[in-house]
Order: C-alpha cells, then sequence, then structure tokens
C-alpha cells in the first residue's frame, strides 16, 4: 500500500505541476484538423507499425537470461548475474538516457533543418565523448571487478565480480549505442531496428540454450556476451555510416582511449598481479583515475572551452574583490 501511495502521489503532483502550463499551450489545439492528423499518421506510420514491436521485443530481451539462468543453474546464478547486471549497467543507463535525450533534440533540429549544425559533427562528438567517459571504468571493473564486489557485497558476492569481467565488453558497447540508437527515428530506419531487435533476441536465447546444455554458467555468459558484442558492434557501425562517419574513424578513437587506459592502469595491474592488499588497490584507482581524464581531455576543444571559460570567470570575480 505504501508503494501504490508514493506512487499515486509522486505523479498526482507531478500533473498538477504541469497543468499549470496547460492555459499556456490551449493555441495549439487551434492549429489541429483532421486532416492534419491523417497526414501525420500516414508520414509516421513507421513507429506504430514497426517501433511497438521493436518495444516489445526490447522488453523480452532482458528477461531471458533471468528465466534460462534459473532453467538451467538455479536461483543463485541468477542473483550473482542480476546484481553484476543492474550495478554497472544502472549509472551507465542512467548517463546513456540523460545524453540521449538531448542527441535526440538537436539531431531532430538538425535534420528538420531547424539548426544549422552538421549532423556528422554532432554524433562524431557525441561517440567520441561516450567512449572517453565510459572506457576507464570498464577498464577498472575488468581488473578489479571481483575485489570490487567483495568490498562491497561481502566474500560471499565474489561471483558477481567474475561475471562483471565477462559482461564488461558488452555492457560498454551497448552505453555507446545507446544514446546514437534514436538515428533509426530520426533517418526512419523503424524497420532496421526492429529486425536487429528480433535477431538480437534469437541470438540470446540461442547463446543461453547453448551454453546451459553444454557447458557451466561462465560459458553460457559468455556466449551471451559474445553475441552481444557482434551484434552491438554492427549497430553501433551502421548508426554511424548512417549519419556518414567512417568505421575506422570510430575504430581509431576507441583504440586510442583504450590504449591510455590500459597504459595508466598499468601501475593498478602490476598490484593486482602481486595481489596488493585491496585498499592499497583503491587507492591506486583513485590516483589513476584523474591522470586518466585529464590525459584524455587535454585536447579536447569542448573541456578547453569550459575549463579556459571558468578560469575566466574565476579571474574576474577575483579582480572583482579587489
Amino acid at each position: 500500500m505504501g508503494l501504490i501511495a508514493g506512487y499515486v502521489a509522486g505523479y498526482g503532483f507531478a500533473d498538477l505541476f504541469m497543468l499549470k502550463g496547460v492555459k499556456n499551450d490551449l493555441w495549439v489545439f487551434k492549429r489541429i484538423s483532421f486532416k492534419k492528423m491523417k497526414d501525420m499518421a500516414i508520414k509516421y506510420k513507421n513507429f506504430p507499425l514497426f517501433s511497438s514491436w521493436s518495444t516489445l521485443a526490447n522488453t523480452i530481451s532482458p528477461q531471458v537470461p533471468t528465466f534460462l539462468l534459473a532453467y538451467y543453474y538455479g536461483t543463485s546464478v541468477v542473483g550473482y548475474f542480476s546484481l553484476a547486471n543492474q550495478v554497472v549497467n544502472m549509472p551507465m543507463g542512467l548517463l546513456g538516457t540523460a545524453i540521449q535525450q538531448v542527441f535526440f533534440q538537436k539531431i531532430s533540429e538538425v535534420k528538420n533543418g531547424n539548426d544549422p549544425g552538421n549532423m556528422k559533427v554532432i554524433v562524431s562528438e557525441v561517440y567520441k565523448k561516450l567512449i572517453l567517459i565510459g572506457v576507464f571504468p570498464m577498464i577498472l571493473l575488468l581488473i578489479l571487478g571481483g575485489e570490487i564486489f567483495t568490498f562491497a557485497f561481502g566474500k560471499s558476492w565474489y561471483t558477481s565480480g567474475v561475471y562483471i569481467k565477462i559482461l564488461v565488453p558488452w555492457i560498454f558497447l551497448v552505453f555507446l549505442s545507446s544514446p546514437i540508437s534514436t538515428l533509426y527515428s530520426v533517418f526512419d530506419k523503424q524497420e532496421v531496428w526492429l529486425t536487429f531487435s528480433i535477431f538480437l533476441l534469437i541470438s540470446r536465447v540461442m547463446a543461453l540454450v547453448i551454453g546451459g546444455t553444454y557447458g557451466s554458467a561462465e560459458f553460457a555468459l559468455g556466449l551471451f556476451s559474445f553475441t552481444g558484442i557482434l551484434f552491438w558492434l554492427w549497430n553501433n557501425a551502421y548508426l554511424l555510416n548512417l549519419a556518414g562517419i567512417n568505421k575506422m574513424e570510430s575504430v581509431k578513437i576507441l583504440c586510442k582511449y583504450t590504449a591510455i587506459g590500459m597504459v595508466v592502469s598499468i601501475p593498478l595491474i602490476l598490484l593486482e598481479v602481486l595481489s596488493a592488499n585491496f585498499y592499497v588497490l583503491l587507492l591506486a584507482a583513485v590516483i589513476i583515475t584523474p591522470i586518466y581524464y585529464v590525459v584524455t581531455l587535454h585536447d579536447d576543444p569542448t573541456f578547453n572551452k569550459i575549463f579556459s571559460d571558468f578560469l575566466v570567470n574565476v579571474k574576474k570575480k577575483n579582480m572583482g574583490r579587489l
């Protein structure tokens, strides 16, 4: 009852706040006609025809591992997988969704001619930023996955750390894909997205069934992650191609930041090999993380502009005090 009351109160207050602005938008209804509604329905018919089925496939798809892992290996494996998946996917998903909303608005304006910006430049910059932001945390999880989960949740959850090492490459590619996947709608390619979603769902079922029949949970999750990597690599390449971006450009960016991340992580890798104390590993991770972002953001024009503006504002404030 508490949960129900909370939802009702939360959405109820949200509706009340939104109703305040309805008066200002009443003029919109005067511009609506049945002819325009018909024209829009014909123009955007691909949304209900394809997107609704894509949504259904993508709603079922994340639930597949839960049922099949429980069937083949029991509920304990499902628990380990769910924790590993949620701990990483939740923050990455929130960040990806936030970027996606702004990205979709911007590229829609460009596509409709309401903004003079260059779509290729916008997509390229967003993709570059996603790689820059996401690749280093993934490297840290590959190195310290087991230790992090043991420290945060206890020794009994070490297996979740092992699973996250298997799933990290797939999760990273999904993180890269989420914001730019709105290009399917912008370019009216909903049928391609539907085809992709259906085959992705089928591949997940096949990977877990084969893994569950012939191997351990790690083997099944390895197949699951591998098929995900293949599909999301294709997805990224297709979307970048829609925006006119050469695939090799994105590969070079990915290799560049991965190489920087690996070089910066060398001390951490050596400490891990030497079986150093977790707190020593944690201290090393805290030290090298800002080093990575300083190195990678040093040649980023957007960051340089923000940093320069920040310094100018600080200087003005100091001058004002004097």
